[in-house]
């Protein structure tokens, strides 16, 4: 009976380690997509012709939340593995969330302004004549 205890606490001990990986293996995995994202959006860029067209803007809003939703996950990880290592365990603030969600909200809000303000444009200039 001793025995077999012995063996469980060693295989969750085991388990426990493996499960203290995750968050770093997390980091990892969004470090490099936030740098091949990057690079993506650098040649993307360099490929847009006029700055101020729809399609321009709405590539740099779209570009704008995925670099800030990245930088937040990083960070996110990084707090989580800094709270491993230091046995503490605070969990992430919620700063950094409220902030993202700030911004996303204001590019959105952008972004439909311009739609609408393009869109009202457009019909001004397609009604039919009486």
């Amino acid at each position: 009976m001793n025995n077999k205890l012995m063996e469980n606490i060693s295989e969750l001990k085991q388990e426990m380690l493996h499960m203290k990986k995750i968050p770093e293996r997390l980091y990892e995995s969004v470090a490099n997509c936030k740098d091949v994202c990057k690079d993506v959006i650098v040649r993307m860029k360099s490929l847009v012709a006029e700055k101020e067209s729809p399609r321009a803007k709405l590539f740099f809003g779209a570009t704008e939340i995925t670099t800030s939703l990245l930088s937040t996950l990083e960070s996110q990880f990084s707090v989580i593995m800094d709270g491993q290592k230091s046995g503490s365990g605070d969990h992430p603030s919620s700063d950094q969330w409220e902030t993202l969600c700030v911004n996303l909200k204001n590019i959105t809000t952008s972004l439909l302004s311009d739609a609408q303000a393009i869109d009202r444009n457009f019909n001004c200039h397609n009604k039919p004549a009486r």
